[in-house]
């Protein structure tokens, strides 16, 4: 079936927004815990889209690639930050920068995986409060359904709860600008990992070049995480 544009904005682009919104705030909340206000005074410890929101990356790349009918690739704005104003201890000793930086960055995807699962379960209530079956609950929560009440609410939160795992899975690669790069980049001895996030735009082009030629393993990930939720949810 294809998508029209009422289908996108209503199925895609507004839980997509509120995805990268919760994704965006997670961060700058963790970094202002950790003592910056960096985000803070930017205005970014907020959970309003328009703050968080990217016209180009946020709104017309994801559709653009909906249209099309493929792999589709979507982020906010990055949240602004200095690791020079993180003054909390853990476990009565300094933050080390790199474990800052774990945290502020894990902070995102942690933040999709917690927004699937409490869609999940939002999902349970729905199919057990309106009497759907298990099988058409499922075939609900993988397409898009225009007409039935209790169905277009499974299926918005089917596609929730894919947004949610793509935008989870997508920005752990450990590739530059994303955040797994962050994140695998505490584990890696001496400066491996200052010098793994300081490839600039060599990043971005690999990490164009992993999505256009090695998208469908990226998408096996992705739909494995989203079927588990939903069958999670169903009790299957």
């Amino acid at each position: 079936m294809s998508l029209t544009l009422t289908d996108i904005i209503a199925f895609y682009l507004i839980p997509l927004i509120l995805a990268i919104s919760v994704h965006e705030w997670a961060h700058a909340a963790v970094t202002t815990w950790l003592g910056d206000d960096t985000a803070r005074v930017r205005g970014r410890v907020t959970l309003n889209p328009v703050s968080h929101s990217d016209p180009m990356w946020t709104v017309i790349i994801p559709t653009l690639g909906l249209y099309m009918g493929g792999f589709f690739i979507a982020a906010g704005k990055p949240v602004p930050y200095n690791p020079a104003g993180w003054r909390r201890t853990l476990w009565g000793r300094p933050l080390q920068r790199k474990w800052g930086e774990f945290l502020v960055a894990g902070a995102g995807p942690a933040s999709n995986l917690v927004q699937a699962l409490l869609a999940a379960i939002l999902l349970a209530v729905v199919v057990q409060g309106s009497g759907v079956g298990v099988e058409q609950a499922w075939e609900a929560s993988h397409s898009v359904v225009r007409e039935g009440g209790a169905l277009v609410m499974i299926s918005v939160l089917g596609r929730f709860i894919f947004i949610n795992a793509l935008l989870a899975v997508f920005n752990l690669i450990p590739v530059p600008p994303l955040d797994g790069a962050k994140v695998i980049g505490a584990f890696l001895p001496g400066n491996i990992g200052d010098k793994l996030n300081g490839m600039g735009m060599m990043g971005f082009l690999a990490l164009i070049v992993l999505v256009f030629h090695f998208g469908h393993y990226l998408s096996l990930p992705i739909h494995g995480l989203t079927d588990g939720m939903i069958a999670l949810a169903l009790g299957l």
